[in-house]
């Protein structure tokens, strides 16, 4: 990937590294929730929310969709309020890029890790990711 501000895409790497290994935004973590970022380019960063669930019926499984991108994409924009944090605490004397969540771009899925036709419980991972524009401040 070619860049035109290469010290601005080095800092928010650095940002984006410290989301390494938390399980969420915020003090209450829950282990079975996780929000991750990766660098897509120079302009846009991928947000990577993913839940595991237990679905108990087809219906309750359409629920949980509409239920579980909701709560996805709370759990993305309070991860981007993190990193707007973490960019102030990791570089106090720089300005602080904008980061916005393009909803659009979002794609969401259910990956089956748990189905038996003995055990009416079925166990699954969730997962949504969206695109996030970074607009660095000109001084």
């Amino acid at each position: 990937m070619e860049s035109k501000d290469y010290k601005n895409l080095l800092k928010l790497s650095r940002v984006v590294n410290s989301t390494f290994g938390t399980g969420g935004p915020g003090e209450a973590r829950v282990s079975s929730q996780t929000v991750r970022f990766s660098i897509e380019s120079e302009n846009y960063i991928k947000a990577k929310y993913q839940s595991l669930i237990s679905i108990g019926s087809p219906h309750m499984q359409e629920q949980q969709m509409q239920i579980l991108a909701k709560e996805g994409s709370t759990m993305i924009k309070s991860a981007i309020d993190n990193l707007t944090d973490e960019w102030k605490k990791q570089f106090p004397d720089e300005k602080v890029p904008s980061f916005e969540l393009l909803l659009t771009t979002s794609q969401d899925n259910l990956e089956f890790v748990s189905y038996s036709i003995y055990v009416p419980v079925k166990r699954a991972v969730y997962r949504l990711s969206c695109l996030v524009k970074v607009k660095f401040k000109a001084d």
